[in-house]
């Protein structure tokens, strides 16, 4: 009968979790994985999102830079025939 009762009575070794702890351990480690490859992967689609902007960005001052250049172009032939014209006039 002492027997029984020193075995209920014995203190868990601290350095042997119980299964059920590590498995629970595990489940959250696996989960915050997770949501850490989740936020790497929508960052970088964030990034790729904005070097997309940045390009379309670049293309559009590229084409209004070549657009205000042949207005100037325009501009100085309009200019030059009517000093031509005046000129002979």
């Amino acid at each position: 009968m002492l027997e029984t009762d020193a075995r209920r009575f014995t203190p868990q070794s601290p350095a042997a979790p119980e299964p059920r702890d590590a498995l629970e351990r595990a489940e959250r480690a696996e989960a915050a994985e997770h949501r850490e490859r989740i936020r790497r992967l929508e960052a970088e689609a964030t990034a790729a999102d904005l070097a997309q902007m940045i390009v379309t960005e670049v293309d559009a001052r590229r084409e209004a830079e070549r657009t205000a250049s042949d207005l100037a172009a325009l501009v100085a032939q309009l200019v030059g025939d009517t000093n031509a014209r005046s000129q002979t006039a």
